[in-house]
C-alpha cells in the first residue's frame, strides 16, 4: 500500500498536466478563430487581443491564450467581468434580503459569483388574499371557511405581525352555455339561497383588521352554474392586476390562495360563446365586481405566469382530490411564479392546518428562483446556518436552505456566467426572486465591444492613409482593402485599374485575367486547354501552350526537356532547337564499349547519329557495303582540287592531297576502279582510276581516303572535270533534234504543195466538161457577179495555204 501511493500520486500528476495541456490547447483553438477584438472578447473567457499596430501581427494570430517572449505584445486587451452593489439596505422588518440591486458586467463565457443573504425577520409584512370558488359544489367548503374564519387570522399572526388578509371570490362567465340564463329566475337564483352568478368580486380588500375578514366570509352566499370549469384563471388575473383594489403593498410577501373543487377553463374557451379578444392584463373592477367580463377570453397559463411574476404573487392552489393532476400540472408551468399545490379535504375542515404549513414554508423556506432572462446563465450553492440542511431544487436545480429560523441568516453563492454576445447585446435586469422574500435586481451589461473599437484612429499611417485602425486592424476605406487577407493594411487599391493595361492597349490583363490591387491575377484558359495551362506576364500578356511541338506531340519536348514561355521554348540544360527536342550531349550517340561517337563514321545530331556513305546502324556501327571501295569512292572523284567551300572535306574525312606516282603505297592499299567512259587526263586515256584507302585508321566505312591516279599515268593528274563534257553531250542533242525538226517540217510543206497541183487540175476538167454540156455555167455568164475570177482567187489562196504550211 505504501510503495504503491507514489506511484498514483505520480500518476494523478500527469493527468493533471495533460487536462492543463488539453485546456491550453482548446482555449487557443477557441481564441484563433477571432479576426477582430470583439469576436475575440467573444471566443472565450481566457482570449485576449493584441492591438499593437505592426504588420507582423497577423489578424488570425491576434487572438491569443497568452503571448509570450517570443512574441511580445505591447497592447494587449483583455477584459474582465466585474460586479457592483448598487443598492444595499441594512436587514429590517421590511428588509430580509442583501444586496437589493447590483450592476454585473459580464464577459461571455465568463462567470462571475454574487454572494446573498437572506435573514427572516420576525414582522415581516405580508400579504394574504383568499380566493375562492363558490360555485354550488363548494357549499360545505364555504360554510367550513365561516367556521374557522377567525381562527385563520390568529394562525398567521404567530407567523408575522406585519400580516393582513383580503377576502374574493368567482364563479365564472354568466352566460350560456357556461351559466343558465334561459330565465330570468335561472339568473337571479340558480339554486334556492343562492345568489345571482358573477364572473369575480373583491368582497374585502387587504385589511388588518381579522374582525373584518371574519365577518366577511360569514355573510357571503354560494351561487351555482352550469359546466364544471370554473373561471379560476379568469377570477386570479383581476385578482393580481387590480392592485389598488385589492391593495397589495410594494414591500409585503404576496400570497394568493385559490380554493377550488373543479379545475378551469382556459385560453381559447371563450371561442365557444364567441369571444375572441385574449385578456389584456388590465383591471376590470367597480362595486359590483368583474365588469366586461364578456369582452375578453379567459387567460392562457403562459399570460398568468408572467403577470404573477410581474407583480411578485405567489400562487398556492389548495383543490380537492379530483382536480389534484390538473392543478399540479398548472402549477409545473408556473415553476417561475414559486406556485404550490395542497390538497384540500372535501369540506375544507384541514384549511387551518394548510396556511400553517404553507405560510410557515414561505418563511423557513429560503429559495430562489430566476425570472428567464436570455444571454446569463444562473447557478446557485447554498451555505446554511448550523442545524439547517441544504437541498436541491427539482424544478430549477438550485440549492435552498430548510427550517430557517427567525433571524438566522443564510448565504448564496449565485453564480452569473454571460452567453454569446448576440444575446448580450443590450442592458438585461436579471430578477433573483428570495420566494416569500425581496428581489434582488441584476442589471446586466455586457463586456462585448472593446474600448479601442470605439476610439479608431481615422486615416491611420498603419492603415496605408487609407482606413482607420481599430486594436490594431485596419478598417478600409471604400475602394480599399488588404492586398494579404491575414495582413491589415489598406494597401490594396480596388478601383485603379490602370497599372493592369498594357502599353498601347485598352484591355485590362489582356484580357485573360482580373485587376486586383493594381496587379493582374490572370485567370484560366478555356478548359479545352491542358490542366497546366495557363496564362503569364505582367498583363497576362504571355501562356506556355503557344509553342513548338515535337514530333511525339510533346510541347517544348515534355516538362523534362523544356518549358513554354511567351511563345518560346525556354530549353533545359542538355537541350537545344526551337522546341528543344534536340539533346546537346554526344553520349546518347556512343555505343558501349567505345569512345568514338557514332564509330567515326557520322556525325551526333540531337542525339542521334547521322551517318556518312555505305555506314549505318544507331551507331554507324554497320559499313552497308564494306568491299566495295569504288562505290564509297565515286563521291570523292572531283574533290581532289581545291575545295573553297569545305564541301569535299565534309564528304571525305581525311581525305589527303599528296600525289602518287604508283598504284602501291607504303600502308595504304590502292583499288582499282573502272570509269564509264574512257576518259583524256593530259593526253593519257583511261578507262579506270585508283582508290587509295588508308588502312591504319577507322573503320572499314570510315578510313580516309588518298589521291586518286589514272591507270597507265607516271603521276597524278588534276581531277577530271565533268561539266564540259556533259555540257558537249547536251548541246549535241539539242542541234540532232533542231535538225530533225526542220526535215519533217519541209517534208510535209512539199505534200502540200503537190495536193494543191493535183486539186487545181481536177478543176480544169471540170469545167472543160461543163462547157461542152451547158452554158449555165460557162465562167463568162458570172461576168458582173463578182466571179470571173475565181479561178485565179482559188489557186492564190491554195498556194498561200501551202506556204503557211
Amino acid at each position: 500500500m505504501g510503495r504503491g501511493t507514489p506511484r498514483y500520486a505520480l500518476l494523478g500528476t500527469v493527468l493533471v498536466v495533460m487536462l492543463v495541456l488539453a485546456r491550453c490547447k482548446l482555449s487557443e483553438a477557441q481564441c484563433s478563430t477571432a479576426t477582430t477584438c470583439s469576436e475575440c472578447m467573444n471566443a472565450g473567457a481566457s482570449c485576449q487581443w493584441c492591438s499593437d499596430e505592426t504588420e507582423v501581427w497577423r489578424i488570425s494570430s491576434r487572438c491569443r491564450a497568452s503571448f509570450d517572449a517570443s512574441e511580445p505584445c505591447n497592447n494587449t486587451v483583455n477584459l474582465r467581468s466585474s460586479l457592483t452593489v448598487t443598492q444595499n439596505l441594512a436587514f429590517s422588518n421590511d428588509i430580509q434580503v442583501q444586496p437589493q440591486a447590483v450592476s454585473a458586467q459580464l464577459r461571455p463565457r465568463e462567470s462571475i459569483v454574487l454572494t446573498a443573504r437572506v435573514r427572516p425577520a420576525r414582522s415581516y409584512p405580508l400579504d394574504v388574499y383568499y380566493l375562492m370558488d363558490h360555485s354550488r359544489s363548494m357549499l360545505n367548503d364555504l360554510q367550513t371557511m365561516q367556521g374557522f374564519a377567525s381562527s385563520i387570522s390568529a394562525s398567521i399572526s404567530n407567523l408575522t405581525h406585519g400580516y393582513r388578509l383580503g377576502y374574493g371570490s368567482y364563479v365564472d362567465k354568466p352566460i350560456m352555455p357556461f351559466v343558465a340564463t334561459s330565465t330570468a329566475t335561472e339568473v337571479m337564483l340558480p339554486c334556492n339561497s343562492c345568489k345571482k352568478p358573477y364572473a369575480y368580486q373583491n368582497t374585502l380588500p387587504l385589511t388588518r383588521n381579522a374582525t373584518e375578514f371574519s365577518e366577511a366570509i360569514n355573510e357571503d352566499t354560494i351561487s351555482g352554474n352550469l359546466d364544471s370549469p370554473e373561471g379560476t384563471l379568469d377570477a386570479m388575473v383581476q385578482a393580481v392586476v387590480c392592485t389598488d383594489e385589492v391593495g397589495w403593498r410594494e414591500n409585503a410577501r404576496r400570497v394568493l390562495l385559490i380554493a377550488t373543487d373543479a379545475v378551469s377553463h382556459l385560453g381559447g374557451d371563450g371561442f365557444l360563446i364567441g369571444i375572441s379578444k385574449p385578456a389584456d392584463g388590465k383591471c376590470h373592477l367597480d362595486s359590483d365586481g368583474y365588469v366586461n367580463e364578456f369582452d375578453y377570453d379567459y387567460p392562457s397559463i403562459s399570460y398568468l405566469t408572467h403577470i404573477l411574476r410581474q407583480e411578485r404573487i405567489l400562487p398556492i392552489f389548495m383543490v380537492t382530490t379530483g382536480a389534484l393532476p390538473t392543478y399540479k400540472s398548472i402549477a409545473r408551468q408556473m415553476t417561475s411564479t414559486g406556485a404550490g399545490v395542497v390538497t384540500l379535504s372535501t369540506d375544507s375542515n384541514n384549511i387551518i392546518s394548510l396556511l400553517n404549513n404553507e405560510l410557515s414554508r414561505l418563511v423557513r423556506v429560503s429559495r430562489i428562483i430566476v425570472l428567464p432572462q436570455a444571454g446569463v446563465n444562473i447557478s446557485v450553492k447554498a451555505t446554511c446556518p448550523d442545524g439547517v440542511s441544504s437541498v436541491i431544487d427539482p424544478d430549477t436545480g438550485f440549492e435552498h436552505c430548510t427550517d430557517l429560523d427567525f433571524d438566522k441568516e443564510a448565504l448564496f453563492n449565485i453564480t452569473l456566467t454571460g452567453l454569446d454576445c448576440s444575446l448580450l447585446r443590450t442592458t438585461k435586469q436579471v430578477v433573483l426572486r428570495m420566494v416569500g422574500y425581496d428581489d434582488i435586481k441584476v442589471n446586466v451589461s455586457s463586456l462585448c465591444h472593446c474600448p479601442c473599437d470605439a476610439a479608431p484612429m481615422v486615416n491611420s499611417a498603419f492603415c496605408s492613409s487609407q482606413g482607420n485602425s481599430q486594436c490594431g486592424v485596419c478598417n478600409c476605406n471604400s475602394g480599399f482593402r488588404n492586398e494579404q487577407a491575414d495582413v491589415s493594411l489598406c494597401d490594396c487599391n480596388t478601383v485603379d485599374t490602370t497599372p493592369c493595361v498594357e502599353p498601347n492597349s485598352n484591355m485590362t490583363c489582356s484580357g485573360r485575367g482580373d485587376c486586383v490591387c493594381q496587379k493582374c491575377q490572370c485567370g484560366t484558359p478555356p478548359s479545352a486547354m491542358d490542366t497546366n495551362a495557363k496564362y503569364l506576364g505582367h498583363y497576362c500578356e504571355c501562356d506556355n501552350f503557344n509553342c513548338p511541338i515535337t514530333d511525339t506531340g510533346d510541347l517544348c519536348g515534355g516538362p523534362k526537356q523544356g518549358e513554354c514561355m511567351c511563345g518560346t521554348c525556354q530549353c533545359k540544360p542538355g537541350f537545344s532547337k526551337k522546341d528543344c527536342s534536340c539533346p546537346v550531349s554526344n553520349s546518347t550517340c556512343i555505343s558501349n564499349g567505345t569512345s568514338e561517337v557514332c564509330s567515326g563514321a557520322g556525325r551526333c545530331i540531337c542525339g542521334e547519329c547521322q551517318c556518312i556513305a555505305n555506314a549505318g546502324g544507331d551507331f554507324c556501327e554497320t559499313c552497308l557495303n564494306s568491299f566495295d571501295i569504288c562505290e564509297r569512292a565515286v563521291v570523292c572523284f572531283n574533290c581532289t582540287g581545291e575545295d573553297s567551300e569545305g564541301r569535299c572535306q565534309a564528304q571525305c574525312p581525311g581525305l589527303l592531297k599528296e600525289t602518287a606516282s604508283s598504284s602501291n603505297m607504303s600502308g595504304q592499299m590502292a583499288t582499282e576502279c573502272p570509269l564509264p567512259v574512257s576518259i583524256n587526263i593530259g593526253g593519257c586515256h583511261t578507262h579506270s582510276y585508283y582508290a587509295y584507302e588508308d588502312l591504319s585508321k577507322g573503320q572499314p566505312c570510315s578510313r580516309p581516303f588518298a589521291p586518286f591516279t589514272a591507270t597507265g599515268c607516271t603521276q597524278a593528274q588534276q581531277a577530271v572535270n565533268y561539266i564540259p563534257i556533259a555540257a558537249g553531250v547536251a548541246g549535241g542533242i539539242l542541234l540532232v533534234t533542231i535538225l530533225s525538226v526542220a526535215f519533217i517540217k519541209s517534208s510535209i510543206v512539199n505534200k502540200e504543195q503537190r495536193q494543191v497541183k493535183k486539186f487545181m487540175k481536177e478543176i480544169d476538167r471540170l469545167q472543160k466538161t461543163t462547157s461542152q454540156t451547158s452554158n449555165v455555167y460557162h465562167p463568162n455568164n458570172y461576168q458582173g457577179n463578182g466571179m470571173e475570177g475565181l479561178h485565179e482567187d482559188i489557186q492564190l489562196e491554195s498556194f498561200e495555204e501551202a506556204s503557211e504550211l
